[in-house]
């Protein structure tokens, strides 16, 4: 993902999980089956390494095609394989089914069609650069800019939750 270009993988499982054993619950981990991309032996092994005894459950989602011809949706027999594979090594894993893709809307779909849009338009002054060295833009959110708005802490100088700052 291309917002995430500055977090090391790792990392961030570690923080995940962190926060499951901290808060004792369960965390969801969405894993998008992109086939040839992420469907290989040592990507079941390594999801084993990171959630194996884990209060972790896996959504296995199922790509959704977009105008992108080099990647392509799995088929369900490619999904039930991949769900049965890393089940063998001892994860919990559930099947999401998607919906909207019959509309074009389905999860990364919408954004895609978006992206395309906005790169084929005119720029602004001051807008930022797409991401485009991906061959693919389905979610890229890189136009996304997080909110500057900071919390500083639950109350405000007047004694009421909620206070923040820009």
């Amino acid at each position: 993902m291309p917002h995430m270009k500055g977090y090391d993988i790792n990392e961030v499982v570690q923080s995940v999980l962190s926060y499951s054993e901290r808060h004792n619950r369960s965390v969801t981990i969405a894993y998008l089956l992109i086939p040839g991309v992420n469907d290989r032996a040592n990507d079941v092994k390594q999801l084993g390494r990171w959630f194996r005894d884990k209060n972790v459950l896996i959504n296995l989602l199922q790509y959704n095609e977009t105008d992108c011809k080099a990647v392509r949706r799995p088929n369900k027999q490619e999904l039930v394989a991949f769900r049965d594979k890393l089940n063998k090594v001892g994860l919990t894993v559930k099947i999401r089914e998607s919906r909207g893709g019959n509309i074009k809307a389905a999860c990364g779909q919408l954004v895609s069609r978006l992206n395309n849009r906005n790169m084929s338009a005119p720029k602004k002054k001051g807008a930022s650069e797409l991401d485009t060295g991906s061959s693919n833009n389905a979610g890229s959110s890189s136009r996304l800019k997080p909110s500057k708005r900071r919390y500083v802490n639950n109350k405000s100088k007047n004694g009421k939750k909620g206070s923040s700052h820009k």
